[in-house]
């Protein structure tokens, strides 16, 4: 039994965590497990650390060993659950979350788990027929009636999707609860879309943002921008010192808006043999932490600076902790692919390590990447911007500014992609991209939605991307009318600034 003092260290250590000072929450829970290497709790608590800190490597390790010392605890499966999600296996992801149940029989949080791991395995129907007595019995948690919302709308019964969503009851305003109510508000909007009701999607996407917390500072984001335009100058590029490392064609760049179709791009290239996905992966960001003893600054920049300005021995460093990050990953493919959202602002960092490394640059039609943004459930507290139209406009014109600027200093081979081509003649577009990566043709590139297996991680658009190439969400702004009216004002606004 744990001493009423372990179990207190345990809970500050915790607490650290939840604050958000990661790096001091790991220093004290790793030294509480050196002390009590077997204790569960720990080992839990660690692992969700290095969850948060992007480790997720060391993470499933870790959640591995407890569920060695502790296979009756039902909270280690449901961690390894919520680690599978991040990892694409949705197949395990459904085999610990029958685990957790089998261990918890009446566990209404593992029980909930499972209906939406059976969602991200796209196992809809079954879905719905496991829940059809909690539905009867009207005993459905805030996570079942998530993933009934969800298994709906992926079989596309738009009605329902509206019916259902919309009898939401109006409790629980907890941070859990309030990302699930706008997960649901997302695929209700969605639905009421799809159904030609845009209005009143319209209605259900302001109520979705409403309520909570955003921080988001226009004027902050514009002057970081400003500032890494003014130290990543085209001289950071001359003169490097060759490498084995620095001339490696291994990673490859996407650079795009979120919701620009960077996802369907990435599982394009995926599909060939010689390539594989690493979705939103920070490993070059992860390496230039570890290997500049930074901690986790990433929010602030400062390894943005540092690596315009580090000399070759320490460029290398960061260039194989990068490629082993990499391969830890993806395993050894000749191209990897990162649609990192931070390239906008850390692509010079890409340019310094690997300037021999190919850079796609994707575009899509501004009006409807916003109303794509917009309609979209982001993390308020990582995307706060994403929650009105005027700062969405604000991140595009600042995202064009800093395209045009990487595109005029960067020594990489960059290849421009507009999604409107690409979607309405695959193939030519789709080997135009494979021609440019040097790789030879294969026609797997133009099945993208059969190839899911490992060579992807799950992104935002993990559904949509799971379709063969289709033109369906090209005009889509023009279903909303008085919004991309606004949008694009806004948008001619923060061209003209500075």
């Amino acid at each position: 039994m744990p001493s009423a003092n372990l179990q207190q260290e345990i809970s500050q250590a915790a607490s650290i965590m939840n604050s958000g000072r990661l790096d001091a929450a790991e220093a004290a829970t790793r030294r509480l497990l050196k002390k009590n290497p077997r204790h569960v709790g720990i080992i839990r608590l660690l692992s969700l650390i290095c969850r948060r800190g992007n480790k997720i490597a060391e993470a499933v390790q870790l959640i591995g060993k407890a569920q060695k010392i502790s296979p009756g605890d039902s909270q280690v499966w449901i961690d390894a659950v919520q680690l599978c999600k991040i990892q694409g296996r949705f197949p395990e992801a459904v085999r610990f979350a029958r685990k957790a149940t089998s261990t918890a029989p009446k566990s209404e949080e593992a029980f909930g788990l499972l209906a939406i791991a059976m969602v991200w395995n796209g196992q809809f129907d079954d879905v719905l027929e496991m829940l059809q007595p909690r539905i009867e019995a009207k005993t459905l948690t805030l996570p079942m009636f998530q993933a009934l919302v969800e298994a709906h709308h992926h079989l596309k019964n738009w009605e329902e999707t509206v019916r259902i969503a919309a009898s939401l009851p109006p409790e629980s305003n907890s941070n859990v609860g309030r990302d699930v109510r706008r997960d649901i508000g997302m695929m209700h909007a969605a639905a009421l879309e799809r159904l030609k009701r845009q209005p009143e999607a319209v209605e259900v996407i302001r109520q979705m943002h409403a309520g909570g917390s955003v921080s988001f500072e226009p004027e902050n984001a514009k002057a970081l921008n400003r500032q890494i335009r003014s130290i990543w100058q085209a001289e950071r590029f001359e003169s490097l010192v060759e490498s084995g490392s620095s001339n490696s064609e291994v990673p490859v760049f996407i650079l795009g808006m979120p919701r620009s179709g960077t996802t369907l791009l990435e599982r394009i290239i995926a599909a060939h043999p010689a390539a594989h996905g690493v979705g939103e992966s920070r490993f070059l960001g992860i390496a230039v932490l570890q290997v500049l003893k930074l901690g986790r600054a990433g929010v602030s920049g400062i390894e943005v600076h540092s690596v315009a300005t580090v000399e070759h021995d320490q460029l290398e460093k960061i260039r194989r902790a990068a490629l082993v990050e990499l391969a830890s990953l993806a395993g050894r493919h000749e191209r990897i692919v990162s649609k990192d959202l931070r390239l906008t602002r850390f692509l010079g960092i890409a340019g310094r390590c690997f300037p021999k490394a190919k850079v796609i640059n994707l575009t899509r039609a501004p009006a409807d990447v916003a109303i794509s943004i917009w309609s979209h459930a982001f993390r308020a507290d990582g995307m706060g911007w994403s929650t009105r139209l005027d700062w969405i406009a604000t991140m595009m014109a600042e995202h064009e500014r800093m395209v045009e600027h990487w595109r005029g200093v960067l020594p990489n081979p960059w290849l421009d992609v507009v999604y409107e081509e690409l979607a309405g003649d695959p193939e030519r577009g789709i080997r135009r991209v494979i021609e440019f990566l040097d790789l030879p043709w294969d026609e797997s590139c133009l099945r993208h939605q059969e190839s899911r297996g490992g060579a992807i991680k799950p992104t935002h658009s993990e559904f949509q991307v799971r379709e063969a190439v289709n033109t369906r969400s090209i005009g889509r702004s023009a279903g909303y009318p008085e919004v991309a009216a606004e949008f694009q004002r806004h948008l001619d606004a923060a061209r003209k600034g500075d």
